[in-house]
């Protein structure tokens, strides 16, 4: 795929039928199948291809002829675009950007796993439970599978993000928001009441930071 030869990338996978998995839910990849993307590079250069986001192992995966690799040095990337949706990346995984405001709110989507006979997941309570079961599906190979065994449990997880200055603020109550914009402390508490926001809610959430960004 000489479009992405300006990329470096990591061989993740490889499987030898993909259409094979065509009826069956990707469970741990947040959208049901590969879709042709775009990725923006910070030269501005547009590189092509079948993409989607494993929220299990957090990268940007790309299909071509059968094989599975992940986009690496994310430094060199601007922007992805899939199903219309935008995502930026931050170290290796990549934030969705649901709105274009100057302090735009970002979507985490991580993914944990519950393998058969084990009551922690993968991100769970327990750190040596966590690093465990991940370890076992890289190792089996089924980390990329698009579909993980019927006896594997999978929980996505949203969680919501703005950016002040160099650090990411988890927003999850009002008080995180006006951390970001505290000049409007008095207008963002108004807001919240008057409009019931629910902070596990992306819509209300993208009216609350665009209605903060004005």
């Amino acid at each position: 795929m000489k479009l992405f030869s300006s990329l470096f990338f990591v061989f993740v996978s490889v499987t030898s039928a993909i259409g094979q998995n065509k009826d069956k839910a990707i469970t741990h990849y947040l959208f049901p199948e590969f879709y042709a993307g775009k990725v923006l590079m910070k030269t501005g250069n547009i590189e092509e291809s079948r993409l989607n986001y494993n929220s299990l192992t957090e990268e940007m995966i790309f299909e071509t002829k059968g094989k599975y690799l992940a986009l690496a040095n994310a430094g060199l990337i601007d922007t992805v675009y899939i199903q219309n949706r935008k995502f930026i990346p931050a170290g290796k995984i990549f934030y969705e950007v649901p709105v274009n405001v100057k302090m735009p709110l970002l979507i985490k989507h991580t993914c944990s796993v519950i393998p058969p006979g084990k009551p922690t997941a993968y991100g769970g309570t327990s750190e040596t439970t966590s690093v465990t079961i991940i370890n076992m599906l890289f190792q089996s190979g089924r980390a990329y599978d698009l579909k993980l065994p019927d006896d594997y449990k999978i929980n996505a997880t949203t969680d919501f993000y703005l950016k002040s200055e160099n650090n990411y603020v988890r927003i999850n109550k009002v008080k995180q928001v006006i951390k970001c914009f505290p000049e409007k402390e008095r207008e963002i508490i108004e807001f919240v009441k008057l409009h019931k926001t629910d902070f596990d809610n992306k819509e209300d959430l993208i009216d609350l930071i665009i209605f903060c960004n004005k």
